[in-house]
């Protein structure tokens, strides 16, 4: 079932981090060690491009999975947030690594909500490096008012 509300295909400020997310490490602005990710929402769609550096590396000169799946969540949650507003909790993240990423070298994320039943919301996202498709996700979330307390 898929009940989304389409919104216009035009570029959409992104909500920030003014409220959400203040203190994440995948997004804030201000968080030290963090990869302070920007993006664009268009619709039912957000674009994260990012260049990640040796620091997060797992093998010389690849990005490390688990940074690959923050991306990946990261950018979907921020879709989620863009479409609905609240605070999407992950469910489940399934990811598949098709090549490796390169560190110091540019990235798109893209993310895309492909169904909502009530609180519940699914989307997939992919990973492009050099034109090539490298990683693909489907994820599924949960959406909530306020996450003190909040069981999934």
């Amino acid at each position: 079932m898929n009940n989304i509300a389409q919104h216009g295909d035009t570029a959409e400020r992104d909500r920030g981090t003014d409220d959400f997310h203040t203190e994440c490490f995948a997004c804030a602005p201000t968080h030290e060690q963090g990869l302070h990710l920007q993006f664009e929402s268009s619709g039912i769609q957000t674009t994260c491009r990012a260049e990640i550096n040796s620091v997060h590396q797992s093998y010389n000169g690849i990005v490390h999975g688990g940074i690959i799946a923050t991306l990946l969540d990261a950018t979907m949650i921020r879709c989620m947030h863009n479409a609905f507003g609240g605070n999407p909790l992950t469910c489940r993240l399934d990811i598949r690594y098709r090549e490796v990423l390169q560190v110091d070298t540019a990235m798109t994320v893209t993310a895309c909500i492909t169904s909502r039943r009530g609180a519940n919301c699914w989307a997939h996202a992919t990973i492009m490096q050099k034109d090539r498709v490298c990683v693909t996700a489907r994820g599924t979330f949960k959406l909530v008012e306020s996450i003190q307390g909040q069981a999934i």
